[in-house]
């Protein structure tokens, strides 16, 4: 008889395109003692649909329908309505290779977490991002692995730590914790839920093993022009300050934090002052940049950080910020654009 039952909590939120071959990826999983907890985040297009006819198929697969509330209402849901000894993570467009089933029965309930590498998808051709070996963690680990999740740009395979994808979480221990998704931002809601994770875990593995297939597409949100991005992005850095303060960890991390501050220009940048679909005129953008740098808190950032520290490309997008140089800063957003779109096809 197969031990220790995962519950897949999947967000759907107007995914019809992708929802189908989600599903099917983990129903087709020779381990039989999992549920899938699908919660429809009011979607308008036919996901609702699709997800009740799963459901009317295989008793394990429960859906649950929700008011349009974002992805942190829907996973904090499904974590109220799972039944498992163990919680996963999957994104209602992506997918789960097959040797999963090899990797459930290896569990030890004396891990809090496991953490795996993953799979980039882009289009027809995958790339595999992980630590290269096996990796156990104690209680004093921890506290790097949260100086990671701040520090995105200094560690290549953030994602490994930073998503509550391609991990496998211990239920009791979520719940004894209320470890939760804050449910009032936009972004970074996944750092949030494992900053408190990595606070309170005593023990967790990471194994150099990939079932996650993460599918990165032109539109994703990290490439969609957003208006609102400063309002967003400042929302989600006052709840990690929140954080580090109330674990008094905020001086400790203060250099890590103006990293994030730092990180969160360059997002400004991407995302809104310098988008393709931003119809401001360049007089209008780069005024609201420099408005932008001049605030305290950003300006004092840019002047504490050693740009040395950041990979190369965002080293020299750090000195013209720096240097307020606007120009050069569109022309270089446009040259990373058009290298991302090469490195996608």
């Amino acid at each position: 008889m197969e031990k220790g039952k995962i519950s897949i909590i999947i967000p759907v939120y107007n995914l019809e395109k992708y929802l189908s071959a989600c599903i099917d990826s983990i129903l087709c999983q020779k381990y039989k003692n999992l549920e899938i907890i699908i919660v429809n985040d009011g979607s308008t297009d036919s996901s609702k649909e699709i997800c009740e006819e799963y459901q009317n198929k295989d008793q394990r697969v429960r859906v649950f329908s929700q008011n349009n509330s974002g992805v942190s209402v829907a996973r904090n849901k499904g974590i109220k309505h799972a039944t498992g000894d163990w919680i996963m993570f999957v994104d209602g467009d992506d997918l789960v290779d097959a040797n999963l089933s090899e990797i459930i029965p290896q569990l030890d309930l004396e891990n809090d977490v496991y953490m795996f590498a993953f799979t980039k998808i882009f289009g027809e051709r995958k790339q595999t991002v992980g630590f290269g070996k096996k990796i156990c963690f104690e209680k004093n680990d921890f506290e790097n692995l949260q100086r990671w999740i701040l520090n995105q740009y200094l560690y290549p395979i953030n994602y490994v730590i930073s998503s509550p994808c391609g991990k496998i979480y211990r239920r009791d221990f979520v719940m004894k914790n209320k470890c939760e998704f804050p449910a009032n931002i936009k972004m970074g809601e996944d750092k949030i839920f494992n900053l408190q994770v990595f606070q309170y875990a005593q023990k967790g593995t990471y194994m150099d093993s990939s079932f996650y297939n993460y599918r990165v597409y032109q539109q994703s949100t990290v490439n969609k022009y957003s208006k609102d991005i400063v309002n967003t992005v400042e929302n989600m850095l006052d709840k990690i300050r929140i954080f580090l303060e109330q674990y008094k960890k905020y001086e400790k991390f203060q250099d890590d934090y103006d990293i994030r501050i730092i990180m969160s220009i360059m997002y400004y940048i991407m995302l809104n002052f310098c988008h393709p679909k931003n119809s401001q005129k360049y007089s209008t953008r780069k005024a609201e940049f420099f408005n932008l740098v001049n605030q305290k808190k950003y300006s004092i950032a840019i002047k504490k950080v050693d740009g040395k520290k950041f990979p190369i490309r965002q080293r020299v997008l750090f000195v013209m910020i720096k240097a307020k140089w606007f120009w050069g800063i569109e022309q270089l957003n446009k040259l990373n654009r058009l290298y991302e779109k090469m490195k996608r096809s």
